[in-house]
């Protein structure tokens, strides 16, 4: 059974605070394109305990969720969404080399909230080579 629209709004509340919730969040400001309605919802976790801490509980309350990351090539409906967006950019963006990973000489690990030309940096400093069309 779903939770009613004040239930989710307080669950998500008491994980993140008021500061990290923003309701009826138009998309338009979170995304490249700068088009899209208003999320229900607009969750931004400070870590990897509050994401998931947000997800199961709108698996719990059997409310939809979906995640965001910098919001590029990212199209969302001008009528919005009535779920949760949680949105991972700034405070996911860590990247990481992992040169013994792979038999062909590393593997590179970024969470969503790093951009294609940071990734490409690391990469390269790391002297990996490959990912040099993603940063335009």
């Amino acid at each position: 059974m779903q939770a009613t629209e004040e239930q989710v709004g307080a669950e998500l509340r008491a994980i993140l605070g008021d500061e990290g919730v923003l309701e009826r969040e138009p998309l338009a400001g979170h995304t490249t394109f700068r088009i899209g309605g208003p999320a229900r919802w607009l969750v931004m976790p400070s870590g990897e305990d509050e994401a998931r801490a947000v997800v199961l509980a709108c698996r719990r309350l059997g409310w939809p969720w979906r995640v965001l990351g910098l919001g590029s090539n990212v199209l969302a409906a001008d009528e919005g969404l009535d779920e949760v967006v949680v949105k991972l950019a700034d405070r996911f963006s860590r990247i990481e080399v992992q040169m013994e990973a792979a038999a062909r000489g590393g593997v590179v690990f970024a969470e969503a909230g790093a951009t294609n030309a940071e990734v490409a940096e690391v990469a390269c400093a790391a002297g990996l080579a490959g990912y040099e069309f993603a940063s335009g």
